[in-house]
């Protein structure tokens, strides 16, 4: 009662921020005794869930750009106000920029820490995340470290108990990564290369290949591409769906990487709640392409290691260092010689500690839509929970590789149109009830039979072309 009413409090302070903070402070009851009386083990501690009152993470999940910008413009408290900013620039992949409005915010909460801790906690938190999808591990760890010296001890003392982790800064082993050394990219060239698409992923393909006996399309293979890492030829997934490139623990032996003993991410599995324990590993040499394509060489890149992952997967922190990308059915073009006129602004799905995924914006059933490129996901498209569509079967169930296994998944079928005037038509996806995301719709490999797709991180871009 005494924790509670504190909280309480504690809570009733903050109030008057536009920031939130709130802790679970349930206690566990184990048993009750013959004399009545409750029995209750040391508890576990409780995370510190940490939010915004107008809406600016839900908007930076969902990647709508547009929403933040509205947002930042209302009247708001100095500090709320770059943080909305900083996540507008984030959204759109404006990293730069939204560094500067989160330092500007974490000016702001530092002078008020002692009675308001959240501010600084949401804005370290997010340029954290900005130098993790930066790939450089040493800025993020600082970050994040000195983001939970500040905060803890005022949380402390406000919920008179220590008996708390905040996710993703006082749950990881920071001080492991302040010696990473700093990755360092290719340099800026312009010149055109072309990164083939190779065959079936060697790795427990075969089971995926068939199309659906529903009907709906899916992609006869994955889109395999070759790194060379250090001295070794990988073959991977390029997976526009994975915000880090992750090797099996088995590869990365072959590649001679030297992970981390301790946990450094886990990722839980939309569709089975299942975690994947994952390590860091740094490479010494990276090259996309694998052996012949040195005008793109990575020096101490980072990546993800884990024990549990069967398909290996470059990811968004690899691809969105190379400027510019035509991604065709057959190979990728890196600063291709006749870019497409594209004015569609480049925009991101991302969670504030620096998961992302790449939006793009296409008519479904007469409206725009949000739309997460999955090349890592084998079929055409498919409805989340949130999309606005209803099954037309009853449930069926399909493959679905995830880093793990070949797992299955229950899904409904149900028909959309897609694309407007001489380009509309007629297709069946799958709508996926159980899975729950903040974007409606995930593209897959399959479209690209039917699309290709431009992405240009220098000048912020983003296209569907139809072929």
């Amino acid at each position: 009662m005494y924790m509670t009413s504190t909280f309480t409090r504690f809570v009733g302070r903050l109030m008057r921020s536009q920031f939130l903070v709130g802790i679970g402070l349930a206690c566990w009851l184990s048993s009750m005794s013959a004399y009545g009386q409750w029995l209750t083990p040391a508890p576990a501690p409780k995370a510190v869930n940490v939010t915004d009152r107008n809406g600016i993470d839900v908007a930076m999940k969902q990647g709508k750009f547009e929403d933040l910008r509205d947002i930042a413009s209302q009247n708001l408290a100095p500090e709320t106000h770059e943080y909305a900013l900083a996540a507008y620039y984030r959204s759109i992949f404006d990293l730069r920029d939204s560094d500067t409005h989160l330092e500007k915010c974490l000016t702001i909460g530092r002078n008020m820490l002692d009675r308001n801790p959240v501010p600084v906690l949401l804005c370290g938190r997010m340029l954290a995340g900005n130098n993790y999808i930066r790939g450089d591990i040493r800025k993020w760890a600082t970050t994040a470290a000195n983001t939970r010296d500040a905060v803890t001890p005022v949380i402390t003392q406000m919920v008179k108990t220590s008996n708390f982790v905040l996710p993703g800064i006082s749950d990881v082993p920071l001080e492991n990564y302040l010696q990473v050394p700093q990755m360092s990219p290719p340099p800026p060239s312009g010149k055109t290369v072309v990164i083939p698409r190779q065959g079936i992923a060697p790795e427990k393909s075969a089971s995926l290949n068939a199309k659906a006996e529903d009907g709906v399309l899916q992609a006869k293979q994955f889109y395999v591409i070759g790194l060379q890492i250090n001295d070794a030829l990988v073959p991977v997934i390029f997976d526009t769906g994975a915000s880090s490139t992750t090797l099996g623990e088995f590869t990365a032996k072959a590649a001679h990487i030297k992970d981390d003993a301790l946990s450094f991410i886990s990722v839980d599995n939309p569709f089975n709640g299942q975690n994947v324990q994952s390590h860091l590993g740094v490479v010494s040499t990276l090259i996309p392409g694998g052996r012949g394509f040195d005008d793109i060489r990575f020096r101490n890149f980072p990546l993800v290691i884990s024990p549990d992952v069967k398909i290996s997967a470059a990811g968004i922190d690899l691809f969105s260092k190379l400027g510019s990308l035509m991604i065709e059915n057959t190979q990728i073009v890196i600063h291709p010689r006749s870019p497409p006129q594209c004015e569609e602004q480049l925009h991101v799905t991302s969670e504030p500690l620096g998961s992302v995924g790449i939006l793009l914006n296409y008519v479904i059933d007469g409206k725009m839509e949000e739309i997460l490129l999955d090349t890592g996901d084998n079929g055409f498209l498919s409805a989340t929970a949130s999309a606005s569509v209803k099954g037309m079967s009853g449930p069926l169930s399909a493959s679905r590789a995830t880093f793990q296994e070949i797992e299955k998944v229950q899904y409904e079928t149900t028909e959309v149109t897609i694309g407007m005037g001489q380009h509309a038509r007629k297709v069946l996806i799958r709508y996926y009830p159980d899975r729950k995301a903040a974007v409606p719709y995930v593209m897959g490999l399959a479209a690209l039979e039917d699309f290709d797709v431009f992405l240009d991180f220098d000048h912020g871009k983003a296209c569907l072309i139809p072929h």
